[in-house]
């Protein structure tokens, strides 16, 4: 009677492929809630809750006990240039598939050691992303990559072609705007190619050097807004960007990435970026590293800068983040911008179980490395410092 009561309960537990357990989740939810043990099935967050409740409430495949480490969403550099900037530091357009493929996987060895699970790659030519594609289809591209095209005729006939692109670890359907030492911007060009982005249903993505490069992108993404009020455009943003105006980015619906310039910058010139009037304007925004000015660790980056300014003014304070919005800054708001947000951020039920498990907690008070000792795509172990 007892072992037929048992096999009973068993029969009404619901079944799990992972559990883990005796840890701190934090799930970076609408309510921050952190739990203790979570159920992951076919790759989708069953639920995080109390340890007891999961326990006995699941049965699974295979358990992992944390011992008491501290679980975050896994982290997005939301702009960087990766693909376009190899350990060899040639373009990889002109390297072999074989040499891309190499190199790519040593970067991508180091992203989920630091629990970043996608990279938002920027500037990127059609060459690039056939061999990012190549990579996919061979299942070996793990880190997911959201890519932004270099503004050019072959990119733009490439964009064409595959139209809004989305596979397992790769989505294709934006371009990148920006001023270089070679090339600048000027106001017909901005506006030709905000034209075309509309037309293609793409996002703009643009990093305005100055005063009058930032009010070209106000007046495009006025015209896209009136077009697709979801159309997402980005708009890349450092300490030295002419001033944000918050009232632009609610009106035309422009998310904002903040790329922190700490190695472009002394820091007797650094000025407090106002994260404050960001979230007033458009209420989300992204953290980036814009590697390789900086390392590939948004986090890291932005801790780096905080805590390299020295004394923190009240101004400062004022305009500063919480410790959850840090956190969502690297991970949960950047899927908004990839168009992602419906199945990635949270560690909550019916999303993508993206996570890694911390060798120390990560604080806000420090600038420490956020290095993981475990790290998961879809509920699958991609990264184990164990091992």
């Amino acid at each position: 009677m007892l072992l037929f009561l048992l096999l009973c309960s068993c029969m009404k537990r619901k079944y799990a492929d992972l559990v883990i357990h005796n840890a701190h989740i934090y799930t970076l939810d609408e309510k921050n809630y952190v739990g203790e043990a979570m159920a992951i099935h076919q790759g989708i967050v069953l639920e995080v809750g109390p340890e007891r409740q999961i326990l006995n409430k699941y049965r699974w495949g295979k358990s992992l006990d944390a011992e008491q480490r501290s679980i975050y969403p896994g982290f997005t550099d939301a702009f960087g240039h990766f693909a376009s900037h190899q350990v060899n530091n040639q373009r990889s357009s002109a390297l072999t598939q074989s040499a891309f493929v190499t190199d790519w996987l040593t970067l991508q060895q180091n992203l989920l050691r630091h629990g970043i699970v996608e990279v938002h790659d920027g500037g990127l030519d059609a060459a690039q992303v056939q061999q990012l594609m190549q990579l996919d289809q061979s299942g070996k591209l793990n880190v997911r990559v959201y890519a932004m095209l270099q503004p050019n005729e072959e990119n733009f006939r490439f964009a064409e072609k595959i139209g809004v692109y989305t596979n397992r670890n790769l989505t294709v359907r934006s371009f990148y705007l920006s001023s270089t030492e070679d090339v600048k911007l000027h106001q017909g060009w901005v506006e030709q190619w905000a034209q075309r982005c509309i037309n293609l249903n793409y996002q703009l993505a643009y990093y305005p050097a100055d005063s009058s490069e930032m009010s070209w992108f106000w007046k495009v993404a006025r015209e896209a807004y009136q077009v697709r009020s979801d159309h997402r455009w980005r708009l890349m943003v450092d300490q030295n960007s002419a001033t944000l105006d918050s009232k632009n980015m609610k009106d035309f619906a422009v998310f904002v990435t903040v790329c922190p310039a700490v190695s472009k910058v002394k820091k007797a010139e650094r000025e407090p970026i106002d994260f404050r009037s960001i979230i007033e304007g458009y209420g989300i925004f992204a953290l980036a590293s814009n590697f390789p000015m900086n390392a590939w660790n948004p986090w890291f980056v932005q801790q780096e800068l905080n805590f390299r300014s020295g004394k923190v003014s009240k101004a400062t304070e004022q305009a500063s983040l919480t410790f959850q919005e840090q956190l969502k800054a690297v991970s949960v708001w950047p899927q908004f911008a990839a168009f992602h947000e419906n199945i990635r951020g949270p560690l909550s039920e019916g999303y993508e179980a993206n996570f890694f498990i911390a060798e120390i907690p990560i604080n806000a008070s420090s600038a420490q490395e956020n290095l993981a000792r475990m790290t998961f795509i879809r509920g699958r172990l991609v990264y184990d410092a164990t091992e």
